[in-house]
């Protein structure tokens, strides 16, 4: 919800928008999405490694895309709400990427290490991903941002802000089927 933090600064003008009008709005604003990883599938499987430009101790309130499903769905099915609310969405725990490639090993049955990119290599995974010289840089911004470790994942945690998927179940349920020899 602040200027600088590359994509994510649109979400927060989009909800300030919305709150504008006067309806009822409810804004989740949720951590990172643990389905980020699929993207990383590959290199994991033929490398081992998993990759991203935030330091190893920067820990992250991973969260499940299904979860943020079923709040926005309650509220949906639950009018009861009125007002305009904002609402952190932080699964069941913060992570380092260490302890997430310690998870994925155990599970996968495989070593797996984390890796920090540097900004050179981000930027040209960014490239080879096809983005435009635009969104490279607000996908810079928003990484740097991410791993800033004062910045949008230090918000306090709330019984509110809890949700259930684990980082172990979301292994299991979808990064270990692209993990095979055959994807």
């Amino acid at each position: 919800m602040a200027p600088g933090l590359g994509t994510i600064s649109y979400v927060g003008e989009l909800e300030q928008q919305l709150n504008a009008t006067g309806a009822h709005v409810v804004a989740l604003r949720p951590g990172y999405f643990m389905e980020n990883l699929l993207a990383q599938a590959t290199t994991i499987r033929t490398q081992g490694v998993i990759q991203y430009p935030y330091a190893e101790d920067h820990d992250i309130p991973f969260i499940s895309v299904a979860d943020i499903a079923a709040v926005a769905a309650h509220c949906l099915l639950h009018p009861q709400w009125a007002g305009q609310w904002a609402r952190n969405l932080m699964g069941p725990m913060n992570l380092t990427l260490p302890t997430c490639t310690a998870l994925l090993a155990q599970a996968w049955g495989q070593p797996v290490r984390y890796q920090r990119q540097s900004t050179a290599d981000l930027q040209q995974a960014l490239e080879q991903g096809g983005l435009t010289a635009y969104a490279q840089q607000e996908m810079n911004v928003l990484f740097q941002a991410l791993g800033d470790p004062h910045g949008a994942y230090a918000t306090p945690r709330t019984a509110e802000a809890y949700t259930p998927t684990s980082f172990q179940e979301f292994i299991g349920a979808h990064l270990l089927l692209l993990l095979q020899p055959d994807k």
